[in-house]
């Protein structure tokens, strides 16, 4: 979802997950805010909120490294 918006199926087929724990996953990525799904579309996409905390993660992540 970082790089795209995908469909339940394309997520499911691309982490090899059962429907049933993709759908929990999803949905609590939904309810803390960091996942939205497109109510026409069907297609989920990470929230502006989740693009943050990669990016901090990110820099962190490097900071550890430099050390």
């Amino acid at each position: 979802l970082y790089t795209d918006s995908r469909s339940f199926t394309e997520i499911s087929k691309e982490l090899v997950m059962q429907k049933g724990h993709l759908q929990f996953h999803l949905k609590k990525l939904q309810e803390a805010g960091y996942v939205k799904v497109d109510p026409r579309t069907h297609l989920y996409s990470i929230e502006e909120r989740a693009f943050l905390i990669m990016e901090g993660l990110g820099k962190l992540f490097s900071m550890v490294d430099q050390k």
